[in-house]
């Protein structure tokens, strides 16, 4: 990750791990249930907080997985999704909603954003916009530039669409093979005090690792003093 990217990174955490009345409020259309994430986080906080994210999907199969996982473990994550893996699957996008989790911008089909025009970075982000209220979501405020790839043209463009630049913290590598132990250890051994985000997919081929992952990942983050924020 460039610098740019870690600042980027630094200041867009606090909006996207909020503070916890917010991020564990129910979504609109979530049903009575979800108010258990704020039982099961509250007083939980003393060391900071974590944010799951989830990029690349949603992908049928383990992303329906990992919503059950994450309900088992009253747990609220932000999926990053690509457009048009949501025109394919519009379903798994209300699941998500209806779940009470966020739902952002990982572009169109995954380009590096800064080799791209002004105007193919808005087409890549604007589509996927549109895809995801067609498929019943809301409209995003948050977009994950593929790769973590970014500069000042990218950020200009995601800025007049009244949107926010959201990186990470903590990378697990889910996406390159390692086994569900390494990267239960990636996502612990990094987070330190305060406000961390964590990269995963559900979009990948190997998502399956992170599915059997995540249980573990949301009780190593809970045994160590953080909550799990959106």
């Amino acid at each position: 990750m460039s610098d740019r990217s870690r600042i980027i990174t630094s200041a867009l955490i606090v909006g996207l791990v909020t503070p916890l009345g917010a991020a564990t409020a129910p979504a609109s259309g979530s049903d009575g249930s979800q108010s258990s994430p704020v039982a099961a986080e509250r007083g939980t906080c003393r060391t900071g907080k974590v944010a799951l994210t989830f990029d690349d999907g949603p992908q049928p199969g383990d992303t329906g997985k990992l919503l059950r996982v994450l309900r088992r473990k009253h747990a609220r994550a932000t999926f990053f999704v690509q457009g048009y893996r949501v025109r394919a699957h519009p379903k798994l996008i209300r699941k998500i909603t209806r779940a009470g989790h966020r739902i952002g911008n990982h572009t169109w089909n995954h380009p590096d954003l800064t080799g791209l025009s002004k105007r193919q970075i808005r087409s890549q982000i604007v589509r996927t916009n549109r895809a995801i209220r067609a498929a019943g979501g809301p409209r995003p405020t948050l977009v994950r530039p593929p790769y973590g790839a970014t500069n000042d043209r990218v950020a200009g463009v995601v800025k007049q669409l009244r949107m926010h630049e959201v990186l990470w913290t903590v990378d697990t590598h889910n996406w390159s093979g390692g086994s569900v132990d390494a990267i239960v250890h990636r996502a612990l051994s990094a987070i330190r005090p305060g406000d961390n985000i964590i990269l995963m997919h559900d979009g990948v081929a190997t998502s399956g690792r992170t599915v059997k992952a995540v249980p573990r990942i949301i009780r190593g983050i809970r045994k160590r003093g953080y909550c799990v924020a959106p």
